[in-house]
């Protein structure tokens, strides 16, 4: 009789199982078929009869919002990847290449850089001179600038200015344009200023200096005296006032300041009585 008992006891236990595990396959068949549903309209656009997916349901690749040029994922998503953003199109200049170039030189200057294409370019803040050929690609600004276009020396600033997404963005990078080493190779004084001289009598004069890489801030030197200057041209300074001349051997140089710059060889003429 116990052994009766037992025996339905157990058949029963079984029975209760059995029906458990069924529920419970049918269940997650349920569930599966709903995120295979959700998973299938993700391609195609969610229609009204799909089921809404809450955070944690797919395991799929969605898109998320990863910011600029990142991977961002579904809060809370359980494996989803988000393909984020685009890369920023804001225009970039990294370099200037020849970072000098010498005043009153032929130049062909570089600025390189991302995302340049559409942009105006702009020198010092003002519209390039018309005689510098511009071209610009996505990752260069190529400048080809003739000889008399500069004419002052200091630093100057390219600046790329591009519209994106409605907002004006601007780069810039610079170079520094470098005075001249100056050249000095004769002396004259009036009347014949464009005829150097050797020699000369005493009295009060002024002088020329003749040769080249002069600029406006050029100055004459006598020995180790500076002489006020009138610059006259690339090749011509003058004094500007009337010097005493005494007899003596003279030495004549011309500095020229920097960026750049130097001091010529020295030229000599002789003040005999």
């Amino acid at each position: 009789m116990e052994s009766s008992e037992s025996n339905l006891f157990i058949i029963f236990l079984l029975i209760i199982i059995a029906t458990t595990g069924i529920a419970n396959y049918f269940s997650d068949l349920s569930a599966y078929s709903t995120r295979s549903l959700f998973r299938a309209d993700l391609m195609g656009g969610i229609n009204s009869d799909t089921p809404t997916a809450t955070e944690g349901d797919v395991p799929g690749i969605i898109t998320g919002d990863g910011g600029t040029g990142g991977v961002g994922t579904l809060a809370g998503g359980d494996g989803g990847i988000g393909v984020g953003g685009t890369a920023s199109a804001d225009p970039t200049i990294t370099s200037v290449n020849p970072s000098t170039v010498i005043l009153r030189e032929a130049a062909t200057i570089t600025a390189t850089g991302t995302n340049l294409a559409g942009s105006t370019v702009t020198l010092n803040g003002a519209a390039v001179p018309a005689n510098v050929t511009v071209t610009v690609t996505a990752t260069t600004i190529t400048l080809q600038v003739p000889a008399e276009v500069f004419t002052l020396a200091g630093a100057v600033t390219i600046t790329a200015r591009k519209t994106v997404n409605n907002v004006v963005k601007t780069t810039s990078g610079s170079f520094t344009i470098h005075n001249p080493v100056p050249v000095a190779n004769g002396v004259s004084k009036p009347p014949n200023v464009t005829v150097p001289i050797t020699t000369s009598t005493p009295g009060t004069f002024s002088i020329r200096v003749l040769g080249s890489g002069f600029v406006p801030t050029s100055g004459i030197r006598i020995g180790n005296s500076s002489i006020a200057t009138t610059y006259v041209s690339p090749d011509t300074l003058r004094t500007t006032n009337e010097v005493i001349w005494t007899v003596g051997q003279k030495q004549i140089s011309v500095i020229n300041p920097g960026p750049g710059g130097g001091t010529s060889g020295a030229i000599g003429f002789t003040i005999a009585p």
